[in-house]
């Protein structure tokens, strides 16, 4: 995935120089119709795959170009991510698409928006800790993820869970939650780790 970032740096570089409105409306639509014909299909794109975050090139350049009506496009994002959230619940997938998903793309657009809106407006330096040290979570995340992965495997098959809790007819996967919340801690302490030693604070911000 580091890979991919430095894929995805390059080619922002260039396409901002002959990017428009236009162009990024565009290929921001032809990249949702993608995602979305792809989960009507059941295909499925590896996490790793680099057409799973092509969009945000032409979403990022989009939205530095917008100031004044960020409120609304707010409240726009936001209604896209409830439709294709619920689109999800109803698409039987056979694997699903963990990046490659309309829901997660109008998520991080939510999300985005939201932090360029109302950022400056939060007296804690939460967005700041986030945005300064992205890449090193980006960088080490997966890394904790897959020991997570394998480290609850193995209590759950020793003590003969399977990880999943059920409500009626809805079944929520406790193993994924626990590795989730397990990752992001691990990822949180490795880079407050990192960041005490002086030396390697380069390479996580």
């Amino acid at each position: 995935m580091i890979f991919d970032l430095l894929v995805l740096t390059g080619l922002a570089h260039y396409y901002s120089r002959m990017a428009t409105a236009k162009i990024d409306i565009f290929l921001i639509a032809l990249a949702n119709v993608y995602f979305l014909t792809l989960s009507i299909c059941h295909s499925y794109i590896p996490y790793w795959r680099i057409d799973g975050f092509l969009v945000y090139i032409p979403l990022t350049h989009l939205l530095s170009e917008v100031r004044s009506t960020r409120l609304s496009l707010v409240l726009i994002a936001l209604a896209f991510f409830g439709i294709f959230i619920w689109s999800d619940f109803l698409t039987v997938f056979y694997k699903y698409n963990l990046y490659g998903r309309n829901s997660i793309f109008w998520g991080v657009v939510s999300m985005f928006l939201l932090s360029l809106k109302f950022g400056n407006n939060i007296k804690s330096g939460l967005l700041m800790v986030c945005s300064r040290y992205s890449l090193g979570l980006f960088a080490v995340h997966k890394y904790w993820q897959f020991f997570s992965i394998l480290t609850l495997n193995y209590v759950m098959s020793m003590n003969h869970m399977n990880g999943v809790i059920t409500f009626g007819s809805v079944s929520v996967s406790l193993f994924d939650i626990i590795v989730c919340i397990s990752a992001l801690l691990l990822s949180a302490s490795s880079l407050f780790l990192m960041k005490q030693s002086g030396f390697l604070i380069r390479y996580i911000q």
